[in-house]
């Protein structure tokens, strides 16, 4: 026997060590972590989805789901993609929020995902309380990262329990990434993001790492998720990718040594491209129409003591500590390849973070990269990565302990010892130690199953039954603490299909709107009051307003304002809301002072019909390259307005004039190169030459367990 073959490590069959994992510790693990995520989804109302309350002596029941800050946006969202859906639309434009949005300017990956669960439940969940369910799914699925990254170095799978027990314990603040930014705050997709571009991390390392092909279309599809849920996302993945490829060819194991030093650069390219062809649809037109969009910026990181008093707090300083000490193990324990890489990536994600925030590069022109990007939206990713090193951390420090204590760890033991300190930490963290407040209090947000969320719904449905045809509906203010940014007012589409404009922004994309309000300085108007006049209801089509007590930075009340308006009709008064008609209104379209015989104003058309038109019609929607219109069949151009809406000039004698959202040859091209990266995705895992150094995968499965310098496994 050659001295290079005395030196392998035998076969799991012949020589097991204490750190393997048996089949029963898997399922063991696996039960864990089921039953995990069964008691937070009974703690944040997961079973909780509808509610009985007592409405003027009559009893009414009401969708029970998230209501705080940005969930009212996310969950109307989610209707509008059902509604268009069962239409027979591909919802592209989202006409009902403040004059319209391309799709792609804020993509629908979260509302996607809430469609598909309720179609999995048969639809007999109402939309918005489904989308209760979704924000669970996406606090629970780093639970898959971390089982992902833990079977990929062949880990005892407990480690997996114990790092979504810290994740699910540890709240963070409302940039951070955890329970405050995702449950509490309803910054879905930016936490969405960040998980998904986690598990497709873990996916990308296992594939370049163990040549798996599951994992290998696992990665792609999860690129491309990625990118639909929130393209900032993409930047997570790149640098763990290139993490990933620092440690396969710098610190190759024993399985990569072997292979060609190609290999794995082959690996997550043809993975790459796979992601990008089906990400197509939405990173195409984002590049193509860059110049169009304009971001509020809302954070920074000043100083780099900000970034680091952030850092501990989106996962206290314990945890940090243990992170910083799990980056220096994974260079010290031999073939911990997985570990190594996000290491790797925690290290280079930081440095870059560091580099793209207003510290290093102060004074950077508002609309530059950094400004668009808004760094402290990075940390969620990198708040997941630390929790993981941490809970690698805690697993071999267990077993070092044993070691000093010459005690013979078991693995069964050392699963139990795992899971016990998930258990410990959970009920530490909840049970506020080290000051945290208790996160999972009852109930843990605000939800709609109150009289406020009804009444406000109904003061809606009034609205829409006085408005004139083809106007739009302007809301102001909330009913609830606007100190708590309860966004009560988001929730009007679904009562109505009307377009809506809101006081609070909560998000826009152009410059130029017509109102009391500068883009550049913030995402509300200062002085609603000042957008109860004839004025703004003409520029904007406004046939109706709905109006509550609210403080204001300047100005009056609006709905003290509203009361003196001489253009407004009170129709009604619906608890704390009052409910108006615009006395003379204009529609969305109108030819100068002439108005359309009929009208319809849909997501993707709008159609108007004159007695006869000439001239120049304006049209009260916000213009985008896709809008192509005709008069009387023949096609006429679009020119943009000073305030971003739209006019066509017709020509004597017009009927009829038809706007439509089309789908260019760009498009279309993006969406066929997403069927080829579906396939191609698919062939990744099924193809017999798609991936490179798949041959590698069996002996990589013979190999015995992970092992340390000493020579016994870590976890």
């Amino acid at each position: 026997m050659s001295a290079d073959s005395a030196s392998k490590p035998a076969p799991l069959a012949e020589a097991p060590t204490p750190g393997s994992s048996s089949r029963s510790h898997t399922l063991s693990a696996a039960l864990g972590i089921l039953l995990l995520c069964v008691w937070v989804l009974w703690r944040l109302g997961g079973l909780d989805l509808q509610a009985t309350i007592d409405i003027a002596g009559s009893d009414t029941r009401l969708a029970n789901t998230f209501a705080r800050v940005d969930h009212p946006f996310h969950a109307t969202r989610a209707a509008t993609l059902l509604d268009s859906i069962q239409r027979g639309e591909f919802l592209r434009w989202i006409g009902n929020h403040q004059g319209g949005y391309p799709a792609e300017f804020y993509p629908l990956g979260v509302a996607w995902l809430d469609v598909g669960l309720w179609s999995l439940l048969l639809g007999s969940v109402p939309i918005i309380a489904v989308h209760k369910l979704a924000v669970i799914l996406i606090f629970l699925l780093p639970a898959l990262a971390f089982w992902i990254m833990a079977r990929g170095d062949r880990h005892d799978p407990w480690l997996a329990f114990l790092a979504t027990a810290i994740h699910v314990a540890v709240p963070g603040d409302w940039t951070n990434g955890g329970y405050r930014e995702l449950v509490d705050w309803g910054l879905v997709t930016n936490v969405a993001g960040a998980t998904t571009a986690l598990i497709a991390s873990a996916a990308m390392a296992r594939a370049v790492h163990r040549s798996e092909r599951s994992m290998a279309m696992l990665a792609a599809l999860t690129i491309a998720a990625a990118a639909y849920t929130n393209p900032r996302s993409l930047l997570a993945i790149a640098v763990a990718t290139a993490a990933v490829l620092v440690a396969a060819l710098l610190f190759p194991d024993d399985r990569s040594s072997r292979a060609s030093v190609w290999t794995p650069l082959r690996t997550a390219i043809a993975i790459a491209i796979a992601g990008t062809l089906l990400a197509g649809p939405v990173l195409v037109p984002l590049i193509r129409y860059r110049d169009l969009y304009h971001f509020v910026n809302y954070q920074g990181y000043a100083t780099l003591r900000a970034y680091w008093d952030s850092t501990v707090t989106a996962v206290t300083l314990p945890i940090l500590v243990l992170s910083v000490v799990g980056v220096v193990l994974t260079f010290t324990l031999q073939r911990h390849v997985i570990a190594r890489s996000f290491a790797i990536a925690l290290l280079g994600y930081s440095l870059l973070t560091s580099a793209l925030s207003d510290f290093a590069s102060p004074g950077s022109a508002p609309g530059s990269v950094i400004q668009q990007l808004e760094t402290p939206r990075l940390m969620p990713f990198q708040r997941l990565v630390m929790i993981y090193l941490a809970a690698y951390t805690s697993v071999w420090l267990v077993r070092a302990g044993a070691r000093l204590a010459r005690v013979s760890l078991s693995s069964a033991a050392a699963s139990f010892a795992s899971g016990a300190i998930g258990v410990v930490v959970l009920v530490a963290m909840l049970g506020s130690l080290w000051t945290l407040p208790d996160v999972f209090t009852t109930p843990p947000i605000e939800t709609t199953g109150r009289a406020e969320f009804a009444t406000y719904r109904s003061a809606v449905r009034v609205a829409d039954e006085i408005r004139a045809p083809g106007t739009a509906i302007l809301v102001i203010g909330n009913e609830l603490d606007p100190e708590r940014w309860w966004h009560q007012q988001l929730w009007g589409p679904l009562d109505s299909d009307a377009p809506f404009f809101y006081d609070d922004w909560l998000w826009y994309w152009h410059l130029d709107h017509a109102g009391p309000y500068n883009a550049r300085n913030g995402h509300a108007y200062p002085d609603s009051g000042r957008a109860l006049a004839s004025s703004y209801f003409q520029a904007h089509g406004i046939g109706a307003v709905v109006v509550t007590d609210m403080a204001v930075r300047s100005g009056s009340d609006p709905r003290v304002v509203a009361a003196s308006d001489p253009s407004l009709r009170l129709a009604r008064t619906i608890r704390n809301w009052d409910v108006y008609s615009v006395a003379q209104p204009t529609p969305i379209v109108t030819d100068g002072p002439t108005l359309p015989t009929a009208l319809s104003i849909g997501n993707l058309e709008i159609e108007a019909t004159f007695l006869d038109a000439e001239g120049v019609v304006t049209i009260r929607r916000n213009w985008f390259p896709r809008w192509q219109a005709t008069a009387d069949g023949a096609a006429v151009a679009i020119s943009r307005t000073v305030d971003g809406y739209m006019d066509v000039t017709v020509p004597p004698g017009t009927r009829s004039l038809e706007l439509t959202y089309v789908v260019t040859p760009v498009d279309w091209a993006t969406r066929f190169g997403a069927v080829v990266g579906l396939l191609w995705a698919v062939g990744l895992a099924f193809g017999r030459n798609w991936l490179p150094g798949r041959q590698h995968v069996r002996r990589w499965r013979r190999t015995s367990p992970v092992q340390d310098r000493a020579g016994e496994s870590v976890a």
